[in-house]
This record gives structure tokens, sequence and C-alpha cells, in this order.
């Protein structure tokens, strides 16, 4: 039996929560949410998560946000951390006192990517 991470963060909580699910075997998926702040919208990562520095073909991001007023999530993708990592997403943070053990997806980034590899297992382009 195989696991998955998907990581939850909402600042309603002010806490990051993970939770473990069953995989169907197929993907690993890990999905962040976090609220928008003043460097723009972005997910943070450990500088050493393996998805980062050795992803695999089965390592998918998706990003997405959540309006927690209408509690509405608006989802910008499902990537393959490989597309990521290859074309040089994987920014520092803005933050410098983090920049020692975090790194920033920033949404602006991902979105240079084609429709192709942003929506990867959704269309078939």
């Amino acid at each position: 039996m195989s696991w998955y991470r998907v990581d939850v963060s909402c600042e309603a909580f002010n806490e990051k929560e993970q939770l473990e699910l069953e995989d169907t075997g197929s993907y690993l998926i890990e999905a962040d949410t976090e609220s928008e702040a003043k460097y723009g919208q972005s997910w943070v990562m450990q500088r050493t998560d393996p998805v980062i520095n050795k992803p695999r073909d089965i390592d998918y991001l998706v990003p997405c946000v959540t309006n927690l007023e209408t509690l509405e999530v608006t989802i910008y993708g499902v990537m393959k951390f490989t597309d990521i990592v290859n074309s040089d997403l994987v920014g520092e943070m803005a933050i410098a006192w983090l920049q020692k053990t975090k790194r920033a997806l920033y949404l602006e980034d991902l979105k240079t990517l084609s429709a192709k590899k942003r929506w990867n297992l959704v269309l078939d382009i």
C-alpha cells in the first residue's frame, strides 16, 4: 500500500496540517494552498524537499488558492514537478531570513508554463 502527502495551509488556523491519504497507486500529488501575501501568490517548500531536488515523473503540484470568505478554491493546474524544476521555476524566498531553509513557487512564474504542462492530467492537448 502506498501513500501520498497533501499539505493544507490556511491562515485562519494559523498552522500547517499534513494529512496522510491513501494513494491509488497512480500518482504522487502534493497540493498546497496558501493565502496571498504582499510578496505575490506563492507556495513555500523546504529547500531539501525531494520533489524540487530530485523530482520523479509521478510527483505533481496542484497549486490552488482558497477564498476564506466564500470558501471557493481556484486551481491553477496539475503540474509535474519535473516540468517545474526543468523550467527553473523554483525560486528563492523574497523574505531574506527564510532563504537558507525555504524555496518558493510563485504563481506568476508557474503561469509561464504552457497550457499542456500546466494541466498535465486534465487536458488532452
